[in-house]
């Protein structure tokens, strides 16, 4: 009898506590169903709230241009020139020596080109390049021909750019047009060029011209010198332009940002020519359009313009 009373007393037990159980879970799965109905209720209402400062620019006419950068190298035209005697005769001064700088009309050397039994006639023989005299191979009673060589000289540096250009820009190249480079000696010092010379093939090997541009200051220029060589390549007037950087992608499409009054509306857009800072509007906004070039916003946000 006191086994039986024992059992029920148990019985009665477990069935409290499977009773505070359930009800536990019960509470539970109410608290997490009110949880999520008011949880996008609270972040609708916390989004409505929130105004994202952004930077703006008007979308503005005005003309594109398009630059091409390559690197390129710095040669020398001229190489060591002989200079040669046009007469003939017998040495008799000598005004030059190796290591000197010789200029176009400066005296070489007085020979004596007149004939047995007659008067004596001296001709002076002057130089025809400017330069450095590299060798000067005369000496005093020296009998010269037509073919005797007087000096050789290192002309003056007729320094020019050397580049490598995509055949795609041949269309674009025409002698006289100016372009600029900078040294890696000083990178913030520009120095302008002139093109003077378009290569007459292509090379197979990387399809590009062999281009040459002689530079209106050669004072800070070596022959061997790398440059970076900046090229116009294109050119639109009276485009529609914004900044590059306001641009996004929206499911594979160029889109922007317009505010107006403080909603920021997503814009599809059809681009043209593009480079580092603008990019030409074809197509989707109209001049004076205020578009997000600073903040990160959705659609229809609510924007502060700084």
């Amino acid at each position: 009898m006191k086994g039986k009373s024992f059992d029920h007393m148990v019985t009665i037990v477990l069935l409290l506590i499977c009773i505070v159980l359930a009800g536990v879970t019960i509470k539970s799965n109410l608290d997490a169903k009110s949880s999520s109905q008011k949880g996008p209720l609270q972040a609708v209402e916390q989004d409505n709230s929130v105004v994202t400062n952004v930077s703006v620019e008007a979308a503005s006419r005005g003309d594109f241009i398009s630059y091409t950068t390559v690197g390129a190298d710095i040669i020398d035209k001229v190489d060591e020139v002989n200079l040669i005697s046009e007469y003939e005769g017998k040495v008799t001064k000598i005004y030059v020596s190796e290591d000197e700088e010789i200029h176009t009309g400066d005296l070489i050397c007085t020979i004596d080109n007149s004939k047995p039994g007659t008067e004596y006639k001296a001709k002076d023989i002057v130089s025809v390049v400017d330069g450095r005299i590299e060798d000067v191979p005369l000496y005093i009673g020296e009998t010269l021909s037509t073919s005797s060589t007087l000096l050789t000289v290192q002309p003056t540096s007729d320094l020019r750019v050397s580049a490598q250009l995509p055949e795609k820009y041949l269309s674009i190249l025409s002698e006289g047009m100016v372009a600029t480079f900078t040294t890696q000696a000083w990178p913030d010092e520009p120095i302008s060029a002139v093109l003077t010379n378009v290569g007459d093939k292509v090379d197979t090997t990387n399809r590009a011209v062999t281009i040459e541009l002689k530079p209106k200051d050669s004072s800070k220029l070596l022959s061997g010198m790398y440059v970076s060589l900046k090229l116009k390549t294109q050119e639109v007037d009276d485009a529609l332009l914004i900044p590059t950087d306001a641009i996004s992608s929206y499911f594979d499409q160029s889109v922007v940002y317009v505010v107006k009054d403080n909603i920021a509306t997503r814009t599809a857009v059809t681009t043209g020519l593009s480079n580092s800072s603008v990019t030409i509007i074809t197509d989707g906004l109209s001049e004076g359009d205020q578009v997000i070039t600073a903040g990160s916003v959705t659609d229809q946000a609510q924007v502060n313009i700084v």
